[in-house]
């Protein structure tokens, strides 16, 4: 009763991923942290704001901050969340003068909403006020379709433009209002988590989209709770079953009682002549 079947880490994965939908405590914190690293960047008059900067970022701005020496734990807080809050953000373009083409975020091109077309040698274009008409106050089209690739071309010029020009404004990327929410913030910051242990585990994972109408289709069925929990187990084949025990080295065997092959959940429930009949 006490063996760990699965880690808490997957049993935190969304009901459609294959895991129980349990709220992962550390990133559900540091998506707290980030709407107060948020309302620091959208409110540079506030109070909070101007404390902070007085004393750890004179001279930059709190996206370029540092941990600075003898920080406080409310800043080295901040300073932990400060990667959901660049993850999660993007630029509203208005005048463009604010936004480098290259290094910024400002497509609506999710993951990255960077520029993936080759940059030329040639071309001195910086900042995205230089693809903008400035007589039309639109996109300067052949000037767009001169330096990205064809689809990407097509997203930059998919972008509005407003006549009066406005100030570029950072605006949230994960909602369709650009407004924050702790919840998506939740979920650049699961997205992260995963992301680190990938590369911890260089790279080699499969593909679970192909799981996820069978993950849906259990949770969907009309059945007691029990049921659907007893196949969610069955399908990560975590049942206490022979093999799973002799491969936990509680047990030495690992056959099935009635048959003798091995005892998986896939073979006791389907595959062992006693079940089928």
């Amino acid at each position: 009763r006490k063996m760990a079947w699965i880690s808490w880490e997957k049993m935190c994965q969304r009901k459609a991923e294959g895991g129980l939908g349990f709220r992962d405590l550390k990133a559900f914190n540091l998506a707290l942290l980030a709407k107060q690293g948020w309302r620091i960047i959208q409110n540079p008059d506030s109070l909070l704001h101007r404390v902070l900067k007085a004393k750890y970022f004179k001279s930059t701005s709190f996206l370029e901050a540092q941990v600075g020496n003898n920080p406080s734990y409310t800043w080295r807080s901040l300073m932990e969340a400060k990667s959901v809050v660049e993850r999660g953000m993007r630029w509203n373009i208005g005048n463009g003068r604010s936004v480098d083409i290259w290094r910024d975020r400002w497509l609506p091109t999710p993951n990255s909403f960077k520029v993936i077309s080759p940059r030329s040698q040639e071309s001195s274009v910086e900042k995205v006020e230089h693809l903008l008409d400035s007589d039309r106050r639109t996109w300067d089209i052949n000037k767009v379709r001169s330096i990205f690739l064809p689809f990407e071309a097509e997203t930059v010029l998919g972008i509005p433009i407003s006549p009066s020009l406005p100030n570029d404004s950072r605006i949230w990327a994960w909602t369709s209002n650009g407004i924050f929410t702790v919840r998506s913030a939740y979920g650049v910051a699961l997205k992260m988590f995963k992301d680190n242990k990938e590369k911890e585990d260089k790279g080699e994972c499969s593909d679970p989209s192909k799981m996820d109408e069978v993950w849906k289709s259990i949770w969907r069925l009309e059945c007691p709770g029990k049921i659907k929990h007893f196949l969610w187990r069955a399908c990560k084949n975590i049942l206490p079953t022979n093999f799973c025990l002799a491969r936990r080295k509680v047990s030495k065997w690992d056959g099935c009682a009635w048959c003798g092959e091995t005892e998986s959940s896939s073979h006791v429930l389907w595959d062992c002549k006693a079940a089928a009949e």
